[in-house]
């Protein structure tokens, strides 16, 4: 999913890089949020929270960044994450996708 967002940097070894930071993070808009709070069995597991409330593990990556999360194994024990709608994330992916 981060893939239809963010602005590929290079590729090396045929992978490809992409810039994190591409996409201006501000303008999304966060209604009707529910709050997770992580625990042990989440810990560099995040796709488990994405089934849980998207249904589609593929939406971790967006959630991950929409909490400023840079890499899954930064997730800690009692950490909060914001978990916005699902039709929020789709909608902003149909305004922002390249």
């Amino acid at each position: 999913m981060r893939y239809d967002l963010l602005q590929k940097t290079f590729t090396q070894n045929s992978i490809d890089f992409f810039n994190l930071f591409s996409i201006d993070w501000s303008t999304f808009e966060i209604n009707n949020i529910l709050e997770h709070i992580v625990d042990e069995n989440e810990v560099a597991r995040p796709y488990l929270i994405a089934n849980l409330y998207y249904g589609d593990v593929n939406l971790i990556d967006v959630l991950l960044l929409i909490n400023k999360v840079p890499d899954f194994f930064d997730l800690k024990v009692g950490q909060k994450l914001m978990i916005p709608p699902k039709s929020s994330i789709e909608n902003f992916i149909l305004r922002n996708s390249k």
